[in-house]
């Protein structure tokens, strides 16, 4: 049985060396340090990838280190096969990292309309003229519960997502509609419909 290699990129060198060791005890994962190039990048998303550029053959998986929006679509335009938020188990990064050795990608399906949605936007040319098309899939989930007139807290809770994501997720609607308050937000909202 071929063994796939992987090369994780981090600062983290305790989260390399706790990869390794696990990677030890599969059969068809082996950590790559140095020798022939790897089959797969495991980097963090904070941008941890090497001065040279990956080799060409390798596929990249980003293990995302935060949740800021956006994070999911900056790596899929960057061109990578999978991104995982640094919290999954052990087991499914395993799965991934075979899934994308052997070819196939993986994106969370919280976060699949979101890069199809600014995918589109890049294959049309730029920014759509109606400003709710700019918005997120996620920006549009958060607008709505603000026009139900939910918290942020609430929101977070509802959506299942972080007070801090909430924060900035209303800070890109607003910045995207061209309003200053909730209530603008809401108002643009409701005249649109």
């Amino acid at each position: 049985m071929s063994r796939f290699r992987v090369r994780y990129v981090t600062a983290a060198r305790l989260l390399a060396e706790a990869l390794g060791a696990r990677l030890a005890e599969e059969p068809d994962l082996a950590l790559a340090e140095d020798g022939p190039p790897a089959d797969v990048l495991l980097v963090d998303a904070v941008g941890a990838c090497p001065g040279e550029g990956p080799p060409p053959a390798a596929r990249i998986v980003v293990l995302a280190t935060d949740d800021a929006p956006g994070s999911a679509v900056a790596a899929a335009r960057a061109g990578a096969s999978a991104w995982l938020d640094h919290r999954c188990s052990a087991d499914e990064l395993l799965r991934v990292l075979r899934g994308v050795a052997r070819g196939g990608a993986f994106f969370p399906r919280e976060v699949q309309a979101e890069i199809l949605d600014a995918l589109r936007t890049d294959a049309a040319g730029g920014e759509p003229t109606d400003p709710f098309a700019r918005l997120t899939g996620r920006e549009r989930d958060v607008l709505h519960a603000l026009a139900d007139g939910l918290g942020n807290r609430e929101i977070g809770e509802h959506l299942g997502m972080s007070y801090n994501t909430v924060r900035t997720h209303t800070n890109e609607i607003f910045r995207k509609l061209g309003v200053h308050t909730r209530v603008d937000a809401v108002r643009t909202l409701r005249g649109a419909g």
